[in-house]
């Protein structure tokens, strides 16, 4: 498990935020992929299913496998094989990562992992993935996540689907492009249903044959938001912000899978759960999401989410944020790995390296540089450098240009 946590410094129970990605074989572990969770505002909201009774169908078919996690699921057919029960699977390796473990962080408002997992087991063909989550803070009370996910595999047909239960009472689509309707689509996880099972040996993977209320959207290329709405934590409702990228051959689906067993007043009720189809490959077009955690009459800050792009391939975001009043702008650049570079003209920014993001103001003026991992970070006149062609992390402020 690698663990980020940004508490903040007003009242950080609710409006800390924190966010794990793990993933390994061990005794009692599940076969969860590379899974993660997030915490918000006072909740873990994007959850980890927990686990149902032993020996029961749903507990050795759904809670222990990838389909009961925040995963993504390759060829429909990721699985475990081997070691504990016959759960065994690929630990996750670490890629990159800004705080390392027990290091200072270089910046309060900014941390990124990057990690990779390989799903050997797979019953269709092995997939190679890899994914960067990020917490930025825009204030002592706003932020969001950033989840960079890449998934391919060396098949005819591949297709990789992510999936993300949030707990709730809905999931609404609220930002769609023209033409998007969901229509009910019963069998679209039905095919895993009647594989063999025996006890602790065989398992009907990757579990998602439990999935109900199952509707679907027709392919779109279009970027697409969604909002999941919790009531059941306090007196005020809960929300989750869900901005996604665009993506050819890409289709969406509103799903209900069984209750969180560890989440207090979810236990007993259904949890709602986005999964994103991709057709093809998705590692040069990877799923890309933002998400915004707020509650009721507490914003997240978080106005409009754009894709960045080059050459049909995606390079990051631009988010635009209310702070205190003020709008701020956030581009959030994400490549495949420290060799690579992006650039732009207008606006005039560029990156060398993995992770940075740069954060102006309405005027464009700009408020802070930082380099998760890389060479150099540009904005305009203003360009950071490493030195000695070598890779590190760093935080410039305004202040100190």
């Amino acid at each position: 498990i690698y663990l980020q946590r940004n508490p903040g410094t007003e009242d950080p129970v609710n409006n800390g935020l924190m966010a794990f990605v793990g993933g390994g074989h061990y005794v009692h572990g599940h076969a969860s992929g590379m899974n993660i969770e997030l915490y918000g505002k006072g909740h873990v909201l994007g959850v980890d299913a927990g686990k149902g009774r032993y020996r029961t169908d749903i507990h050795e078919n759904y809670y222990r496998l990838f389909a009961a996690h925040n995963t993504v699921i390759s060829n429909g057919a990721s699985a475990s094989s081997g070691g504990w029960v016959n759960l065994g699977m690929e630990q996750l390796e670490l890629v990159d990562m800004e705080p390392m473990p027990e290091r200072a962080a270089v910046s309060p408002n900014h941390s990124f992992s990057t990690t990779r997992f390989h799903d050997r087991h797979n019953l269709v063909a092995p997939a190679l993935q890899e994914r960067t989550l990020a917490v930025i803070r825009t204030s002592p009370t706003t932020g969001y996540y950033v989840d960079i996910y890449r998934s391919r595999s060396d098949t005819r047909g591949q297709f990789h689907d992510y999936l993300y239960h949030n707990i709730g009472e809905s999931l609404e689509f609220t930002g769609t492009p023209e033409g998007f309707n969901l229509t009910p689509d019963p069998d679209r996880f039905q095919g895993n249903a009647d594989l063999p099972w025996k006890q602790n040996q065989r398992f009907r993977h990757p579990g998602w044959h439990f999935f109900e209320d199952v509707e679907t959207s027709a392919s779109t290329d279009e970027p697409v938001r969604a909002r999941f709405e919790t009531k059941a934590l306090g007196a005020d409702t809960r929300f989750m912000d869900v901005f996604m990228n665009k993506g050819s051959d890409r289709s969406y689906t509103r799903a209900m899978a069984p209750p969180s067993i560890n989440s207090p007043g979810y236990k007993n009720k259904p949890t709602p759960t986005l999964v994103v189809r991709q057709e093809g490959e998705a590692w040069s077009n990877p799923f890309a999401l933002v998400f915004a955690p707020s509650r009721e009459g507490v914003s997240s800050g978080v106005q409009s989410v754009d894709s960045l792009s080059e050459e049909g391939e995606f390079r990051g975001f631009v988010v635009d944020s209310t702070v205190d009043g003020q709008s701020i702008r956030q581009y959030v650049l994400i490549l495949e790995n420290e060799d690579s570079s992006y650039s732009s003209e207008n606006p005039a920014i560029s990156l060398a390296g993995h992770f940075g993001v740069i954060t102006v103001d309405n005027d464009g003026n700009l408020i802070s540089l930082y380099l998760g991992s890389g060479k150099s970070l540009q904005y305009g006149e203003t360009r950071v450098e490493t030195g000695n062609d070598s890779e590190a992390a760093f935080m410039v402020s305004s202040q100190a240009l």
